[in-house]
């Protein structure tokens, strides 16, 4: 009986082993310059967008889908957060939130979550790019997620979370091409502007569910 119990407590320590090494190699994997202290940050924000990525995981869509953008004239960002911003042009998430450094280059993650609205806001900057995202999120972000009111944000054209899409294509321009919807009712739409005439470009994604705008994604790069 004892020689069972010791076999059950050996092998069930095998496959704790097993698991964490699987866990650590697919995170590694996938993040192979972040440090290992954002894991839980980002780990929680990958699985509160994970419905929004069809949308929000194509970066420089204007050169790599250009079918599914709309070029506009007009430039917005996202506007009303009181702390310190990213450095590219109001670009690069929270200055004040939790901070990460990649392990090459010069590339940085922050992170902050309103509890009270159920907001994330993130970014990322590096040399000439950076991007700004806010989502609604259902689950509470890890503690080392600083918390911050962020019922004030907005983009600077005056879109606001809960909007239609016929608010935003008001403020943004018409938008005769529209993203999906996918099967649980999400759309969105792709916006992109010139910065310079040439290779630098700002884009804007705005993704809704059921008509009501949940997310707004900024990237600004050359």
């Amino acid at each position: 009986m004892r020689r069972i119990s010791i076999l059950a407590i050996v092998l069930i320590l095998a496959a704790i082993s097993a698991a964490r090494a699987i866990s650590e190699k697919d995170y590694e994997h996938a993040y192979p310059f972040f440090p290992e202290s954002m894991r839980p940050a980002m780990e929680w924000v990958n699985r509160e967008t994970r419905p929004d990525e069809p949308f929000l995981g194509l970066m420089f869509r204007s050169f790599r889908a250009p079918a599914t953008t709309n070029r506009t004239a007009v430039r917005d960002a996202l506007v009303g957060y009181d702390g310190p911003r990213g450095p590219f042009g109001g670009t690069g998430g929270p200055g004040d939130g939790a901070t990460y450094g990649f392990a090459v280059g010069k590339d940085t993650w922050r992170v902050v979550y309103d509890p009270v609205h159920r907001l994330v806001f993130y970014g990322e900057s590096c040399c000439a790019f950076g991007r700004d995202v806010l989502v609604r999120v259902r689950t509470a972000a890890p503690r080392s997620v600083p918390r911050r009111d962020l019922s004030a944000m907005r983009t600077a054209r005056g879109i606001l979370l809960g909007m239609t899409v016929a608010q935003v294509e008001v403020r943004e321009g018409s938008a005769p091409r529209t993203l999906g919807p996918t099967v649980d009712g999400r759309a969105a739409l792709a916006y992109w502007s010139s910065l310079d005439g040439k290779t630098c470009v700002e884009e804007r994604t705005f993704v809704f569910r059921r008509d009501r705008l949940e997310a707004v994604h900024v990237v600004r790069g050359c």
